[in-house]
């Protein structure tokens, strides 16, 4: 009989809690693209990328939400939580090219919502490859780096349908795709502030990688960055005063913030490993991040600095992954792009939903989805 893994998951939904409470909370669920799946038990060896979750705690309860079939080989990259949590879009090249999917879970594979009221709130269960549908099918073309706004309405992405790389957004159907840019440069790598009110990216309009801002509409574009290395990734704080990117002025890939009032630029990071994908969490106090470890380039984690603005690049990061080569042979596991999803701080609250509420994820998966 095939083993099955039940992962229970309790967090709180709902505004900032205070007091004690606050620092004995659940901190929610980070996802992120990962070629693990290679080490697990019932498939064959491959090297592409599949989305996985975690806690945001302590990098436990690792359960895997994508597969391809035997013998196919795909990518699941760039994950983005829906503000609800009950989505997640992601760049994928399921169907020969790369496009923008989505998957749910809060749904069964027919697409009916499975919630079950019981005493301590809801029921959920997730499924891998859960009602998996292609928002953009964009046949030829290039769609990645999906960004949920803050009422979950609408997705910004980068597209190459002109020729060069542009910001698009449409309806979180995929209905209503326009061209945000309309620039002859390159703008990638977008993302939504909290509140839904900017849009950061990435552009070389002005010669080089900086990072840029915009209205939702494609308005009232300003350059945040001014510096002659490659700025990218960009991640915004809590509040929208600040900016978390990756830049590579120092000679390797480093982190680093900035005020966006004042300019003010912070290095988190600072020292000779490489990171990238940073990611602001959704109270202000930490951030998590991909980084190089163990001397093997080939081998990246997700990494958290906690309260990190407290201490800067004194902090000692905390490995969230901690895989030390499951490949053998000089080969490492990259763990990459993680998201932070944290039900005690949504991103937007909807109309009668501002009560406390408490939700129990159940996550049922075969014995290949879990590590």
């Amino acid at each position: 009989m095939k083993a099955v893994a039940t992962l229970s998951i309790c967090f709180l939904v709902g505004p900032p809690f205070m007091g004690a409470a606050l620092a004995q909370r659940d901190k929610g669920l980070i996802v992120w693209s990962s070629n693990r799946n290679t080490v697990e038990p019932g498939l064959p060896p491959d090297t592409n990328f599949d989305l996985w979750v975690m806690s945001a705690n302590d990098g436990e309860n690792r359960i895997r939400l994508t597969v391809d079939p035997v013998g196919v080989r795909k990518n699941e990259e760039e994950p983005a939580w829906s503000p609800d949590g009950r989505q997640i879009a992601f760049t994928g090249n399921r169907d020969g090219r790369n496009d923008i999917f989505v998957i749910d879970v809060d749904k069964d594979a027919a697409g009916r919502v499975i919630s079950e009221k019981h005493k301590h709130g809801w029921k959920v269960a997730v499924t891998m490859n859960n009602n998996m549908r292609n928002l953009t099918n964009n046949p030829g073309k290039t769609d990645e780096s999906p960004t949920w706004s803050a009422d979950g309405a609408s997705i910004a992405f980068m597209s190459r349908r002109d020729g060069n790389r542009e910001i698009y957004i449409m309806r979180s159907d995929g209905g209503g795709q326009r061209n945000l840019t309309n620039h002859p440069a390159q703008d990638r790598e977008p993302v939504f502030s909290y509140d839904g009110k900017k849009i950061a990216f990435r552009s070389n309009r002005d010669g080089n990688d900086d990072i840029y801002i915009m209205n939702p509409d494609g308005s009232g574009v300003e350059r945040i960055t001014d510096n002659d290395a490659s700025e990218s990734q960009p991640t915004w704080s809590r509040d929208g005063s600040k900016i978390g990117f990756a830049t590579n002025r120092d000679g390797n890939s480093e982190i680093y913030t900035i005020d966006i009032q004042t300019k003010k630029e912070e290095n988190i990071t600072n020292n000779l490993r490489s990171e990238s994908s940073p990611m602001w969490s959704a109270d202000g106090k930490d951030m998590i991040f991909s980084a190089v470890v163990g001397g093997n380039n080939n081998q990246a984690d997700i990494l958290k600095i906690e309260n990190f603005e407290k201490c800067g690049a004194r902090c000692k990061p905390i490995n969230l992954l901690n895989d030390m080569d499951p490949w053998g042979a000089g080969r490492g596991t990259r763990d990459a792009q993680p998201d932070w999803y944290d039900p005690a701080f949504p991103r937007a609250v909807s109309p009668g939903t501002e009560k406390l509420t408490t939700i129990w994820g159940m996550m049922k998966l075969g014995s290949v989805g879990r590590n």
